[in-house]
């Protein structure tokens, strides 16, 4: 496959502003905008309506939250200016090469993914391209999780084709990787079943997996023991010891002290599942995962994911809807849907299996 096309000023701003944006979306940017809006005015309001400022102090302090609030709004909001001054920084840094303004040449081969303009060239590996981005006027090609080049629209005879030969060769070229490693299975195991899993569901069970995790012992490490009791410190500091610096210093503490725990309950952790989810995932989920377990080992092969997971490393197992989640080393939260065919009696033997073992 092979484009030719100029990329414009107007698509360039444009890919800026979906940048931007995509920036905007990740769980501590939001997590600022609220703190910098709703949590700091709310916080002015608790403060006035408690008779904790008075006099002048009210308008000094309620002009800054006013402030800081519409900063905050601002800066999500301006986005297309914020591209604009972007580009017009790359150009005066020389980040920007003149050569990138002219003819592109993307070519997508069996192995290789190319890109030229001017005297510049650019390859990445067929596996390395994982996604791209729909915008107005161009499309977003992504390798290594990077803009690859901007595709104008207009340079597409077939945008829906187009789309569809890109995640095609990508994911084929994912398969053909992975085929040594779905060969390697063993011959002799106790249980097998196998699954397919579609992103929303990967992602409501993960969500559910990680909060689960408040059930079982995992939860009170030392450092999460020492967050709380830092917490719990600048809570009461906060009561009894009252003051417009007190109050904003022990509640920066304690939304510091619990972001994660903020962000595992809040609608905020599913873009946090999202974002480390490979793009191949997103625009076609894996259709084919065995899982085999032997006496010592859970051993999991997708046509795109090999895991190999010694039992003794899972240190518990909790059910969530529509499968279980196993909990490994270091945080990680293995999600496993349940089969609804004939292999489901080795899956639930499989769930007493490990309940007997991580439980």
């Amino acid at each position: 496959m092979k484009l030719r096309y100029k990329v414009t000023r107007e698509n360039y701003i444009e890919m800026l502003e979906n940048q931007i944006r995509r920036r905007g979306r990740r769980p501590l940017s939001v997590f600022i905008t609220i703190l910098g809006t709703i949590v700091q005015f709310g916080l002015y309001l608790y403060l006035v309506a408690t008779a904790r400022i008075s006099g002048t102090s009210v308008l000094i302090i309620g002009a800054m939250s006013i402030f800081v609030a519409a900063a905050t709004v601002s800066i999500r909001l301006l986005t297309h200016r914020r591209a604009v001054v972007a580009l017009e920084r790359f150009e005066m840094q020389g980040k920007l090469s003149p050569e990138f303004w002219k003819e592109h040449e993307l070519t997508i081969g069996p192995k290789l993914v190319t890109v030229r303009s001017g005297s510049l060239k650019y390859e990445y590996d067929l596996s390395d391209l994982n996604g791209y981005d729909e915008l107005p006027s161009s499309l977003l090609l992504y390798c290594s999780g990077t803009v690859a080049d901007i595709v104008p629209l207009s340079a597409i005879p077939d945008k829906a084709e187009f789309i569809k030969a890109v995640a095609d060769a990508q994911h084929e070229k994912v398969v053909e990787e992975a085929d040594d490693l779905r060969d390697d299975v063993p011959l002799v195991y106790k249980y097998h079943f196998h699954y397919a899993y579609t992103l929303e569901q990967y992602v409501s069970q993960q969500q559910e997996g990680y909060r689960k995790m408040y059930t079982t012992k995992l939860i009170f490490t030392m450092s999460n023991v020492v967050r709380l009791g830092i917490s719990l410190y600048a809570l009461g500091y906060m009561f009894f010891s009252p003051s417009p610096l007190s109050i904003a210093v022990c509640l920066a503490a304690i939304i510091v002290f619990n972001l994660q725990h903020i962000i595992t309950f809040t609608p905020i952790s599913s873009m946090t599942i999202k974002h480390g989810i490979s793009d191949v995932l997103a625009h076609k989920p894996d259709p084919n995962t065995d899982t085999y377990i032997t006496a010592d080992n859970i051993i999991i092969r997708g046509s795109m994911h090999s895991l190999d997971i010694p039992i003794c490393d899972i240190k518990a197992m909790r059910r969530i809807k529509g499968g279980v989640a196993l909990y490994l080393p270091k945080g990680v939260v293995l999600t496993i849907p349940e089969t609804k065919d004939g292999e489901n009696a080795d899956f639930e033997n499989f769930v007493k299996f490990m309940d007997y073992k991580a439980n």
